[in-house]
């Protein structure tokens, strides 16, 4: 059995990562918002977008799992899943409206 631990790891954010990960997106068709769970060698490889192993791409209904992390408090989850719950409903919002055109 292995355990897990959710560690908030916005400190590795990088613009090349940013454009890794919305490349990555938009190769799945209808994925406007979610997370990934993530196997890189290193921080770094992460922090250059390579070497990346997409172990899971979590939809809609997914929670971000930095939530988790033991460092932050009970209210910043919650914090944090109103803020995601918001962006959730204005992308609903916008898909009905068709302000969101469809992939091809």
């Amino acid at each position: 059995m292995q355990g897990r631990f959710f560690m908030d790891g916005t400190k590795f954010i990088t613009p090349v990562l940013e454009r890794f990960i919305d490349d990555m997106s938009r190769g799945v068709d209808g994925f406007y918002f979610g997370h990934n769970d993530f196997r890189v060698p290193s921080e770094e490889d992460l922090m250059n977008g390579q070497n990346i192993r997409i172990i899971e791409l979590n939809g809609f209904t997914s929670e971000s799992t930095n939530i988790y992390d033991p460092k932050h408090s009970l209210w910043r989850a919650y914090k944090t899943l109103l803020k995601q719950y918001d962006l959730a409903f204005e992308i609903v919002q916008k898909s009905e409206s068709s302000e969101i055109a469809p992939r091809s």
